[in-house]
């Protein structure tokens, strides 16, 4: 009748409308599908319902171990839990074996190294992921990053000048940049970077923070208290003294 098909087209509306019960739905009538469990275990990352994504993930492994979307999906889950890193690693190494080219397996697995301080080796996944995919600016911000921990602020500032020059108004990007000029002492170029970072995420404490320290540094003590006041009222407490 009518109104039996009205009922279900507003509920296929719902269900289209809720990732979680769409693939649920899927993995309900195809249980085999490695792919289906490794989606539904996307969407239950980005609901934070962390534990069923790492079930969803595994039942996908478990369907299809040469499946290197899910190896590298449980990989990522897993190093964001503390006290995880071995498995985190294990699940990279899996997923790159299998597929030594995927970019974004590359990238989470030289962030979780650079996280464990086997800083060699991070460098070489960043360069690989670079050599794969030149036009990814992620990597060129992240390697940025990894240089700037290594102290080497050359390379730090040519990685974020690659990445701006792909993503230019990156507010992210614009503020790793600032910070390396504020720790290469050159305040003009910091502040200038800063301050672009800031009205793109003005909700950021550390930009105001940064800022304050440029100010301060350039010798206008006004402007660095406003950028303090700033940063101290979004929740940086080292700002407020």
């Amino acid at each position: 009748t009518l109104g039996a098909l009205l009922v279900a087209t507003h509920q296929r509306v719902e269900l289209w409308n809720d990732p979680i019960r769409f693939y649920q739905n899927i993995t309900r009538h195809a249980p085999g599908s490695a792919r289906a469990w490794n989606n539904l275990g996307l969407v239950y990352a980005n609901a934070q319902r962390y534990q069923k994504a790492e079930s969803a993930f595994t039942r996908a492994l478990d369907l299809d171990v040469t499946d290197h979307k899910a190896w590298g999906n449980r990989g990522k889950l897993r190093g964001e839990i503390a006290g995880r890193e071995a498995e985190a690693l294990a699940d990279l190494n899996k997923a790159l074996a299998i597929h030594p080219d995927h970019t974004n397996n590359r990238l989470t697995r030289a962030n979780l190294l650079t996280r464990i301080n086997r800083r060699q080796a991070a460098l070489l996944d960043y360069n690989h992921a670079i050599r794969i995919r030149p036009g990814y600016a992620l990597s060129y911000n992240n390697r940025g990053l990894l240089h700037l921990t290594n102290s080497d602020i050359t390379e730090a500032l040519s990685d974020f000048n690659q990445a701006l020059t792909i993503e230019p108004a990156n507010g992210e990007f614009l503020a790793n940049r600032g910070s390396a000029y504020l720790i290469a002492g050159d305040m003009g170029k910091a502040i200038a970077d800063l301050e672009q970072a800031r009205d793109l995420q003005p909700e950021q404490a550390s930009l105001h923070y940064n800022l304050g320290i440029a100010h301060r540094r350039s010798g206008n003590p006004e402007l660095a208290a406003q950028s303090f006041a700033e940063a101290c009222r979004l929740g940086m407490k080292q700002a407020c003294q």
